[in-house]
C-alpha cells in the first residue's frame, strides 16, 4: 500500500512495481487528473513519476513541474517527437502516461529490449487482452497510433469504448457518444475482439480489468 504523501517516483524506486489492482486504479486517477486539462486543450508536456504526488486512495496530484525533484528516468517519458525538438501536445503526455503504466505496472520501460514495446503479457500474463492493447497503443512512438487525449486512454483502459481502441487518435469525451460516422469502426472491433473480462486481482478482488 503507498503512503499518503509520498510521489510515485520514490515508491517505485524503492519498491518496485505496484500490485496489479493498486496500480490499475491510481492509473486511473491520474488519467482522469490530466484529462481533465486535455479536455480544455492543455498539455503537460513533462510528466514523470516525480511529479505524481499520492494524496490518498485514488487521489493523485500532479506537481508543478518546476518544483518537481529531478528523476533520474526523465528523459525515458518524453515522447519521440519531443526528443526531436518539437511541441509537446495533448499526445505526448499519452505517450508520457503509457510509460508511466509500464514502470508502474511491470517494473520496466516499454522500449528497454528494442524497438518495438515489450508485450505485457511477458510481466502480467493474467492481464486481460484488452488492457494489454491498451498499454501497447499508449506507447506507440508514432503520435498517430496512439490514443489523442488521456480521456480515449482512459475509456479505453476501463472497457468503455470499443471504438478507443478501433480509432486511438479520436479525440471525444465518453459521454457525449460516438462521433458521427465512426459506428462501423467500433462494429468492426467489436466483431473481432473479445468483451472485458475480470481480472483477480483488480481493486476489490475480480476488478473490471
Amino acid at each position: 500500500m503507498i503512503e499518503n504523501g509520498v510521489t510515485l517516483g520514490q515508491y517505485l524506486d524503492e519498491n518496485g512495481p505496484l500490485p496489479l489492482g493498486e496500480g490499475l486504479a491510481l492509473l486511473d486517477a491520474l488519467l482522469e487528473r490530466v484529462g481533465a486539462d486535455h479536455r480544455d486543450g492543455v498539455a503537460d508536456g513533462a510528466i514523470n513519476p516525480a511529479r505524481v504526488l499520492i494524496a490518498g486512495p485514488g487521489r493523485v496530484v500532479l506537481l508543478p513541474a518546476a518544483g518537481a525533484v529531478s528523476y533520474a528516468e526523465a528523459g525515458a517519458y518524453l515522447s519521440p517527437q519531443q526528443l526531436d525538438g518539437k511541441p509537446a501536445d495533448v499526445r505526448a503526455d499519452v505517450y508520457a502516461l503509457g510509460v508511466l503504466a509500464y514502470r508502474m505496472l511491470m517494473g520496466v520501460l516499454p522500449y528497454s529490449a528494442g524497438e518495438d514495446p515489450l508485450d505485457p503479457h511477458a510481466f502480467l500474463p493474467n492481464l486481460t487482452d484488452r488492457v494489454r492493447r491498451t498499454l501497447t497503443i499508449a506507447v506507440q512512438k508514432n503520435l498517430t497510433g496512439r490514443f489523442g487525449d488521456a480521456l480515449t486512454f482512459r475509456a479505453a483502459l476501463r472497457g468503455e469504448s470499443d471504438l478507443a481502441l478501433a480509432s486511438p487518435t479520436l479525440r471525444w469525451a465518453v459521454p457525449e457518444g460516438i462521433p458521427e460516422g465512426d459506428e462501423g469502426a467500433a462494429e468492426e472491433f467489436a466483431d473481432a475482439e473479445p468483451t472485458l473480462e475480470d481480472l483477480e486481482g483488480g481493486p476489490g478482488g475480480k476488478g473490471r480489468w
